[in-house]
């Protein structure tokens, strides 16, 4: 399922909001995944013909966890002949798990830039951006990153233009 809305705030500002989810099933493992995700983006003009931009994004992926039941084979030699692995050894129990998905993940993304135009065609632009990964199963902290990013664009003529970009991350 999908939507999607779009606002003309003003003659200089609008507004754009989507919303998505999915869900799908393994017919044959019965196993399913749904995943939503909703985003947002915010333009607007400011004086002096500035422009400033700002989006978010929060989604969230989830998928069912597997249980994998080992066939224990009966050993056919050795001092453990006739006994399987979990009879052998009753303190380590049965070698069936769980298979928790590495998928399943909770974002949140957020960048915000700000255009400045400059005389003779140039053009400054300053960027933030952030986005954070909490992984279900992850034996690890959220995963978290800052982003700054400075540029300088000159169009001087239509045959000549360049840019230099300076990209902070942390």
């Amino acid at each position: 399922h999908y939507a999607k809305a779009y606002f003309n705030l003003n003659d200089s500002t609008r507004l754009l909001g989507s919303a998505s989810y999915a869900e799908v099933e393994n017919q044959s493992t019965g196993l399913s995944a749904t995943s939503q995700y909703y985003s947002a983006r915010f333009t607007t003009l400011l004086p002096r013909e500035m422009t400033l931009n700002a989006r978010v994004r929060y989604g969230e992926s989830d998928n069912d966890d597997a249980y994998v039941d080992l066939v224990e084979q009966v050993a056919n030699a050795g001092p453990q002949a006739g006994r399987t692995y979990a009879q052998a050894y009753p303190t380590f129990g049965s070698a069936d798990f769980v298979r928790y998905s590495q998928l399943n993940r909770e974002e949140i993304e957020f960048d915000a830039d700000l255009l400045v135009p400059l005389p003779e065609r140039n053009k400054l632009g300053f960027t933030y951006a952030f986005r954070r990964t909490d992984r279900t199963h992850y034996d690890v902290e959220p995963t978290e990153k800052h982003q700054f990013t400075v540029l300088f664009r000159s169009d001087p003529r239509k045959a000549l233009s360049g840019n230099v970009r300076y990209r902070f991350e942390m």
